[in-house]
Parts: structure tokens; C-alpha cells; sequence
């Protein structure tokens, strides 16, 4: 099924008093509400630079045209803006979006970004005896708050039964360039829904469009 098919189509009349059937792009239905708040019909995937929405659509759904379905499970709005930029792409948005105030600073784009500052964080870093599971939290200060604070700081809480944790505290100047590369990696982690609701998906969509 092509997504835009099952769209209502409408008649526009001309100036000339000729008229044109047209697909209504506007219209708009809300697909199985409960769906997509249901984490137990999803699994997670890694977005790859290689991936576009039909690929994954024929990898997981057999079928190009139900890149809609996955979409529509990741919220995506703009698939160029709300998907993680491959590294070609992510280059150029870089150097259109910062090259002006580089050279302003009589700098390159690359020298720009890994030296501008956008936060100055504390990082506290936990670890528990048992489990070994690390825990890593950046807190935002100000400058002042940043200078004061020691490069590495290390405290360890013992509990009656023997086990432990330990707390690693240090700062960190958090770049532009970093700040942008985590925001891009963080769309990577996108979700895809179960493959055997996909015919379901597909029936609904065509049944609202149709009321």
C-alpha cells in the first residue's frame, strides 16, 4: 500500500470553471493511539548512516511503502531534520551553520567547534560493588561553580552487608562540536514496531481516511 493512495481526494474548481480532482495532503487521523504508547510492540534499532525509512521499512516489513509505518512509530516529522544526519550531511550542516562565526573568529569551522564552549558540567560518575554498573551524570554551572570545582574527586560509601559505591567527581568543558555530534548520535536510537501489526496499521489508516 502507498501511503499518499489511501489519502481522500477532493475537487478543486479553476478560475476557468474547469476542475481537478487532487489528494487531500492535509488530512490527518490518529493511527491506533494506544499503539505507540505501548512499549512492548516495539524493540529498539541503531540508525545507521545507510538507513533511510524505506530501507529499514523493506528489511523489517517486506515492503518499501510502509516506511510511513516507522514514521509514524518514531514520531518523525521532517525524516531530513528528526533522523540522525549522515556524516556527509552532518559535515554540511556544520559548516552552513558555523562557518560565519568561525570566521569571525578567525577560525576554522573544526577549530571553531572543538574550542567554543557550550556548557561547563560537573560529571558525577557512580559505581556499585555488586553489580558493577557505572552511572555517568552531567550537571550545567556557571564558569565560577566550574573553576572552584577539584579535577578529580573520589568518595566511597560502605553499607553494612560489605557492598559499596563509589563516586567520581570531575568537570569538563562540554565544546559546541561535542554538543552537536551527542544531539545527532542521540537519534539513532530509534524504534521499530512488530511487523505483525503492520497489515493492522495498514487497514486502520485506510479505514479512518475513508470516514
Amino acid at each position: 500500500m502507498k501511503f499518499f493512495e489511501v489519502f481522500p481526494k477532493i475537487q478543486i474548481t479553476n478560475l476557468d470553471n474547469s476542475s481537478m480532482i487532487y489528494t487531500n495532503l492535509l488530512a490527518r487521523v490518529n493511527i491506533i493511539p494506544s499503539l505507540i504508547q505501548n512499549p512492548a510492540l516495539f524493540y529498539t534499532y541503531n540508525y545507521q548512516d545507510s538507513d533511510r525509512p524505506d530501507i529499514i521499512a523493506t528489511k523489517y516489513y517486506n515492503n518499501p511503502y510502509r516506511y510511513w509505518i516507522f514514521l509514524f512509530g518514531n514520531s518523525v516529522v521532517d525524516p531530513f531534520w528528526d533522523l540522525p544526519l549522515p556524516e556527509n550531511n552532518f559535515q554540511i550542516y556544520l559548516n552552513d551553520k558555523y562557518s560565519t562565526l568561525a570566521r569571525a573568529n578567525n577560525q576554522t569551522v573544526a577549530e571553531y567547534l572543538s574550542t567554543t564552549v557550550y556548557q561547563y558540567q560537573e560529571v558525577v560518575t557512580s559505581i556499585d560493588s555488586i553489580t558493577q554498573n557505572v552511572t555517568i551524570n552531567y550537571f550545567n554551572v556557571d564558569y565560577e561553580t566550574y573553576a572552584n570545582l577539584v579535577s578529580n574527586l573520589s568518595t566511597t560509601s560502605f553499607f553494612p552487608d560489605g557492598s559499596y559505591v563509589t563516586v567520581n567527581r570531575s568537570k569538563r568543558i562540554y565544546t559546541i562540536g561535542q554538543y552537536e555530534f551527542d544531539n545527532n548520535e542521540q537519534k539513532r536510537r530509534v524504534y521499530i514496531i512488530d511487523k505483525k501489526y503492520s497489515i493492522q496499521m495498514e487497514d486502520t489508516l485506510k479505514q479512518l481516511m475513508k470516514q
